[in-house]
């Protein structure tokens, strides 16, 4: 909320002033969703990740899974589309000790690990490969 809504920027929001500020973000956001170009843009964004008949027919909670991923992270599908290097395989004693570390992540632990390796908090709860489709794997860990 900028001085435009608060009518003084500096005005710290404390216990007192609190109800003026969420009166007043409300209205803002109410605002935000009256400019039809901005709902227009944030429909062609959506578009372009689900198809639009899908809003109509899920829960916002089957969207965010079918979209984001499950929020825990599944270590068996994540070993089974593993990529290995030349020279590196399963079987080899270090690969095994990290497999057994991640085992013994907590699930925020291991949300970590993925943002670092793959800059991504969740992975896809399924892959073309489990239902008979492309061979390759996306992506590719």
């Amino acid at each position: 909320i900028n001085a435009e809504y608060m009518g003084d920027a500096a005005e710290p929001v404390t216990w007192a002033t609190l109800p003026r500020y969420m009166a007043l973000l409300r209205g803002h956001r109410r605002s935000e969703l009256a400019d039809a170009r901005r709902v227009a843009a944030v429909r062609r964004g959506l578009a372009a990740i689900v198809p639009l008949e899908a809003l109509t027919i899920f829960y916002w909670q089957d969207l965010e899974l079918r979209v984001c991923g499950l929020p825990d992270i599944d270590l068996g599908f994540l070993r089974s589309h593993t990529h290995y290097q030349v020279g590196l395989a399963e079987t080899d004693p270090h690969v095994q000790y990290f497999w057994r570390a991640l085992e013994a992540f907590t699930p925020e632990e291991r949300r970590m690990f993925v943002k670092f390796a793959c800059n991504q908090e969740r992975i896809p709860t399924t892959c073309t490969c489990r239902a008979g489709g492309a061979a390759g794997h996306v992506p590719p860990y």
